[in-house]
């Protein structure tokens, strides 16, 4: 019997009942059945009485509740920096964990090759695409200075657009949130692009600002996608040294969709458990062997994967620097479908 179809005389009759104690259960049901005969129809009259308590104590729940709601301070909405960018589809170069300055620039100007070659306009740098040292709590080896960085990251989204990509979204990654914990929260991901762009002279500014698109939020969102389930590019905090697990748990029990995740620097692809989701690994483009603090990390986690990711008609796939010659050519070599 649900709730709401049961009469507060019903509730206050039980309650009179329950007080005198003078009758079984099954004599106050059935009078409680009678006196409401189409409230609770059909009903044993021990039901009956069980509805009725069940009733009387979940509106004592439900008082109880909304005092405490009116003591709490109320809810803010989310500010502006933490809006999803969820975007229309469109076949897309991925690139992770670029780790500017110890990008690899061998994997990156292959991936800017494919680009070409298979017509894509959209790039994502799907977080730590700064590797943001200097703002480590670990030790500063490099010397490298935030103006660096952030003239770095300016040339870099100028090389993108000069080799043919016209869109270039990033997500936020833990490394960016270095310059966040740095600052006490004052300075976001958007920030950070911000400053990169003043450091461009004026004829590439412009250009720049119109292409570039930042969420501080750790993934992004594609909807109207080919087969009809959004994908999630996305850079989480949580790192699982078994490939995959991590994206594949994502994508079947939270997001519910295609999933493509960093940050793990592991490499792959497969699908959700249940057959319906792609669970992707991203490769990085970060130079293992030229990142001071990796040549002395002594731990077991798996080296970096270099390489990059891509969708093209829907359909994901990556690309590594060590595969077999022929099945890097076999991947490079793609039918061409709608951009």
């Amino acid at each position: 019997m649900r709730r709401k179809t049961i009469p507060r005389e019903a509730v206050e009759m039980y309650l009179k009942m329950r007080d005198e104690n003078s009758k079984n259960v099954y004599a106050k049901g059935k009078e409680i059945q009678e006196a409401f005969p189409d409230s609770f129809a059909g009903m044993l009259p021990r039901s009956v009485w069980v509805a009725c308590y069940r009733d009387y104590e979940n509106r004592d729940v439900a008082v109880e509740v909304a005092e405490a709601r009116d003591s709490l301070p109320r809810p803010v909405d989310l500010p502006p920096i933490l809006e999803e960018v969820v975007w229309p589809y469109q076949d897309c170069l991925l690139f992770s964990d670029n780790h500017l300055p110890f990008h690899d620039l061998d994997v990156i100007a292959e991936g800017l090759r494919f680009a070409k070659v298979n017509k894509l306009r959209r790039v994502v740098l799907n977080g730590d695409t700064l590797d943001l040292h200097w703002a480590s709590k670990y030790v500063n080896m490099s010397g490298e200075d935030s103006e660096a960085s952030f003239k770095q990251l300016a040339d870099y989204f100028v090389a993108l657009l000069d080799h043919g990509l016209r869109e270039i979204v990033m997500d936020f990654g833990n490394h960016e949130d270095r310059i966040t914990r740095a600052t006490d929260g004052r300075l976001h991901l958007w920030s950070i692009v911000a400053m990169a762009i003043d450091t461009l002279p004026s004829r590439d500014r412009m250009r720049v600002r119109k292409a570039v698109t930042a969420t501080n939020r750790p993934y992004v969102t594609f909807v109207d996608t080919p087969d009809g389930i959004n994908w999630v590019i996305g850079h989480p905090r949580r790192y699982r040294q078994k490939r995959l697990s991590l994206a594949a748990d994502l994508a079947l029990k939270q997001f519910k969709c295609h999933v493509a995740t960093g940050h793990e620097h592991h490499i792959g692809k497969t699908v959700s458990d249940c057959g319906d989701y792609w669970a992707v690994n991203l490769p990085c483009t970060q130079a293992a062997e030229r990142t001071e603090y990796l040549q002395m990390d002594m731990s077991p986690t798996p080296r970096p994967i270099k390489g990059f990711g891509w969708l093209i008609d829907g359909v994901p796939d990556v690309w590594w620097e060590r595969a077999a010659e022929p099945w890097k050519i076999k991947q490079l070599k793609l039918k061409k479908g709608k951009r």
